[in-house]
């Protein structure tokens, strides 16, 4: 794949291009940066085989681009083959300026008012004029795409936490509340108002002390109070609550003569929009935190749920969801307890494992629980496929690697493995989860635990996290992670 990137690089800088792979966080997006040899050059690709989300960011930069706002310039484009080049902003992004500033400076809070003025054109200057058509995987954030935020919360952070609930009310609940937040903005009646929906520090890239805007290719027609709730609420940047109420009345007085509304009725909007949006965070933490494991997903897990108390006690709940609010002041007291105190003692616990056959089967936990409801699990034997380790170019890579993902990825019969593991694995998880069983092990063995078994473990496990409300613990023990 990185072939197609490389292309457009040669074609647009003149240059052949040193390429080297940049962190993507949760995202599934392959990102890389590439430079000429002699320094002169330099663009970030991008490899993503979502087709629509590709089409609305490259449509909407350039769009955004002419009407003059801060965001990255697209250089080339190979649609056919989901790779486009666009320009580099560096690497420093607004919240990593945020966390190497030992306090919350008066520069910091210039920054985050300039980033709210800007963010005001997005929504009410430009908006109204964007091609909403390309808007995936829907054009407007109303009543359906709220209740899959609102679920997100129940499906990913709730089923995986000690919290008990009521399933049919809460059910009715999520509902009505997503009733509510849709009524608060309706395009037909208020106009179109562009929501990046990921206006948060980490997609604010920082050149000196100018930001330049990045993720909106998932942007639509929304509320536009979501927005600033996402940037002022961020839990990793911590913005004192004295510079936060000052910027969200900088931004009121900003975007107040296309709101047309009151200041007590834009921070009662504000606050519902707030929630909503905690809910939907503590999902996004529930799934990666909970779920995969991740640490700064768990840490952040635990300071969001820390928000939880005062953003209940500040104002009242505009409608009546007594199951949400008792499910919320449930979790609410969970404030400041330790990670563990936050998990379903009941959670099933999927222990993903890639190893060496020439190392031997590794012993898994489920031989210490004879006599539980641990359930069982897999062994594959991945020795029967193509193996990368014989290539020299792939040799010193592991299974975690673009470049031996793209390689086993090319051949029919892994994928062909690929489909059969996960149509026996979802037999035995969705059971195991019916039946309350607390422990399922699956290993994925090759001749040097180093390529294929890596694959497939990685492939699995973050499949598993994605889509069932288990929680994942993976390794890999030739590679000692």
């Amino acid at each position: 794949m990185t072939s197609h990137l490389t292309s457009l690089f040669r074609h647009w800088a003149h240059a052949e291009a040193t390429i080297q792979p940049l962190q993507a966080h949760a995202s599934p997006r392959k990102i890389y940066r590439l430079t000429d040899g002699e320094g002169k050059k330099s663009a970030i690709g991008v490899i993503h085989q979502n087709k629509d989300e590709n089409r609305a960011f490259i449509h909407f930069s350039k769009f955004f681009k002419s009407k003059g706002l801060s965001v990255p310039e697209i250089y080339a484009e190979d649609l056919s083959h989901d790779s486009y080049l666009q320009e580099d902003l560096g690497d420093e992004t607004l919240l990593d300026r945020v966390k190497s500033a030992r306090t919350f400076t008066p520069k910091l809070e210039s920054i985050y008012a300039n980033c709210l003025t800007q963010l005001v054109a997005f929504q009410f200057i430009a908006g109204p004029d964007l091609n909403y058509s390309l808007c995936t995987p829907v054009e407007s954030h109303r009543y359906d795409a709220l209740l899959w935020d609102l679920n997100y919360f129940k499906e990913s952070f709730l089923k995986r936490s000690s919290v008990s609930f009521e399933a049919a009310l809460l059910t009715q609940d999520l509902e009505t509340f997503a009733r509510h937040l849709s009524n608060i903005y309706d395009p037909a009646r208020d106009g179109a108002v562009f929501m990046f929906r990921d206006f948060q520090a980490r997609n604010i890239m920082m050149r000196g002390d100018t930001p330049c805007f990045i993720d909106y290719q998932s942007g639509r027609k929304g509320a536009p109070y979501l927005d600033v709730a996402m940037l002022l609420g961020q839990v990793s940047a911590n913005i004192p609550e004295d510079a936060r109420q000052r910027l969200l009345q900088h931004y009121y007085v900003t975007a107040v003569p296309f709101l047309r509304i009151t200041k007590e009725e834009f921070d009662q909007r504000f606050h519902v929009y707030s929630l909503a949006l905690l809910l939907h965070h503590l999902g996004t933490y529930g799934r990666f935190g909970i779920g995969a494991q991740i640490p700064y997903f768990m840490s952040s897990l635990q300071k969001a749920v820390a928000k939880l108390p005062k953003l209940l006690n500040d104002k009242p709940l505009p409608v009546k969801i007594p199951e949400l609010s008792r499910v919320l002041t449930a979790v609410a007291a969970l404030a400041g307890k330790d990670a563990k105190d936050l998990l379903s003692p009941a959670l099933l616990r999927i222990t993903v494992k890639s190893f060496s056959y020439k190392k031997g089967v590794p012993i898994f936990p489920l031989e210490e629980k004879i006599g539980s409801r641990s359930g069982g699990g897999f062994l594959f034997d991945c020795r029967c496929l193509q193996n990368p380790g014989r290539e020299i170019e792939y040799k010193v890579k592991t299974g975690r690697d673009p470049e031996v993902i793209e390689f086993l990825e090319n051949i029919p019969t892994v994928l062909s493995y690929r489909e059969h593991v996960l149509a026996l694995t979802k037999i035995a998880v969705e059971n195991y989860l019916e039946r309350g069983f607390t422990d399922l092990v699956i290993g994925f063995g090759c001749t040097g635990g180093q390529h294929r078994s890596v694959y497939f473990s990685e492939f699995l496990a973050r499949h598993l996290y994605m889509n069932y409300p288990v929680q994942v613990q993976l390794s890999h023990r030739e590679l000692g992670l």
